[in-house]
């Protein structure tokens, strides 16, 4: 953003487990971001692990929005965000040797933040600048949701499929899943079939990477 000129007013933020299959028509102004609801919550005025991570990293803040992506934001407020987003992730990475057990243990948290640190990294980023969340169901997740009015699929868990449970993290993710699908199949919902078509269609559109892990699969090559 700082060295390209968005004409766009609106930008979206999503993970790369995530697939656009309807419009997305959520018009935002500068300073009234939308994002869709997070699996946690921080309470101010009782324990929480979650509340307690954020409070490590800004101790003055007085809110933490919880918020995931899908989130669509105002140009102007993702410029301002996206730097300390970054800075505030890097700071909570680096921070790692000093992490209270509870933090990492998912008995203790909702998701370990080895797992999650960019996440807390934009709420906290988002509550130093002030910036308040509308929540707006925008995405639709295979196994959970049954239907697909959402404008975005998140593909973060596993999915029963008819005899075996498709996950992001196998290997074999992009090549093994339902197709062609049939809608008398069990376990089967509108969702469901969406998101195989998304798969199916990404295999057919994309060129084979011919990648070879060098390490585990599930380790980033750096």
């Amino acid at each position: 953003l700082a060295n390209t000129k968005v004409e766009e007013e609106a930008i979206v933020l999503v993970d790369p487990d995530c697939a656009y299959i309807n419009v997305v028509d959520i018009p935002v102004s500068e300073g009234y971001p939308v994002a869709n609801a997070g699996y946690y919550n921080f309470p101010m005025d009782e324990e929480s692990v979650e509340t307690e991570i954020c409070l490590r990293y800004c101790p003055w803040c007085k809110f933490f929005d919880p918020i995931a992506v899908p989130v669509v934001i105002h140009r102007e407020d993702a410029k301002k965000l996206a730097p300390l987003w970054l800075n505030v992730t890097i700071q909570i990475r680096n921070d790692r040797d000093n992490w209270p057990s509870n933090y990492t243990d998912n008995t203790k948290t909702v998701n370990s933040l080895s797992w999650v640190a960019e996440m807390y990294g934009y709420v906290i980023a988002a509550a130093m600048l002030g910036l308040r969340h509308e929540i707006f169901a925008m995405q639709g997740v295979p196994g959970v949701h049954k239907s697909t009015p959402a404008p975005f699929l998140h593909y973060h868990i596993g999915v029963e499929m008819n005899n075996f449970t498709w996950n992001k993290a196998r290997e074999d993710a992009a090549t093994n899943y339902v197709w062609p699908v049939r809608k008398d199949m069990p376990l089967w919902d509108p969702v469901k079939e969406r998101f195989n078509l998304a798969l199916n269609d990404a295999r057919t559109s994309l060129p084979p990477t011919n990648h070879e892990w060098k390490t585990s699969y599930r380790e980033p090559e750096l």
